[in-house]
């Protein structure tokens, strides 16, 4: 069985890194997620850094990226190791789904696949440029567009989502998909729902507020009380939208990366 993890480890640091069959053949290169990093010291981080690196590049790996919580230490020496930033993300939660009560509802249901071709087009048209994958040269637009059309097909095919919710039209133009998700203890398993990939064509704008709206209650139906999502810190409009249906802010994360050829 191939080993698809890189470990390295000592007294004062250690970090993991994995290669992603998926993302790799889609790319048509070796991408590899750094999963965690940690160092005692200035001297043990800029070690540790460049062992890293060497093993990366012994292993032929043409990119590799972090998502790392903001406050964390390590940022600043993977930056001082000429890893970039490619985004800045926030982590909005929203609880107790029993107490909300929309102002009004909207028209929605669940995708078809006869919906793709309108979806396909919308997640093209629906651009974010503060999103990691739009932000880094590393990617191409057309490849970014492949892959979210990929996102859609396999969303609504029931492979990368539970739910995909539509406006209630014969050629929907904005979409939001859902996952169920678990968490907490083996003894205490608490359901969670999260908004995965959102998009609303230029052509069909006001739809985000509408769906968010609608998945609450989606989610509510479904025996769910916790629903989070992810979104850029700059992305202020899908910010203002999460406030008003009484999402919290959680935890920042950077994602960072590093090309090797």
């Amino acid at each position: 069985m191939a080993d698809f993890r890189i470990r390295l480890a000592s007294r004062d640091a250690g970090a993991q890194a994995t290669f992603l069959p998926w993302d790799s053949k889609f790319f048509k290169r070796p991408i590899y997620r750094l999963d965690f990093i940690w160092a005692k010291s200035k001297a043990a981080w800029k070690q540790l850094v460049g062992d890293l690196e060497k093993v990366l590049e012994a292993r032929k790996a043409a990119y590799c990226f972090a998502i790392i919580p903001e406050a964390d230490a390590g940022i600043n020496f993977l930056i001082q190791g000429h890893w970039n930033v490619v985004e800045t993300r926030v982590m909005y939660w929203r609880g107790n789904l029993a107490s909300f009560k929309p102002a009004r509802r909207f028209a929605v249901r669940l995708s078809k696949r006869a919906d793709l071709p309108w979806l396909e087009k919308t997640v093209v048209a629906a651009r974010n440029p503060w999103d990691r994958f739009r932000g880094d040269s590393f990617y191409s637009d057309r490849q970014v567009d492949a892959l979210m059309r990929e996102w859609i097909r396999t969303s609504v095919r029931g492979t990368f989502a539970d739910a995909v919710i539509v406006p209630d039209l014969p050629r929907p133009k904005a979409f939001i998909t859902l996952r169920h998700l678990k968490g907490g203890s083996p003894r205490r398993v608490k359901r969670m729902g999260q908004m995965a990939l959102i998009a609303v064509h230029p052509d069909n704008p006001g739809w985000f507020p509408k769906l968010a709206s609608e998945a609450l209650l989606y989610f509510r139906s479904k025996g769910i009380f916790r629903v989070t999502v992810t979104t850029q810190s700059e992305n202020r409009a899908v910010i203002r939208t999460l406030e008003s249906l009484g999402f919290h802010p959680g935890q920042s994360q950077k994602v960072l990366r590093k090309v090797f050829s």
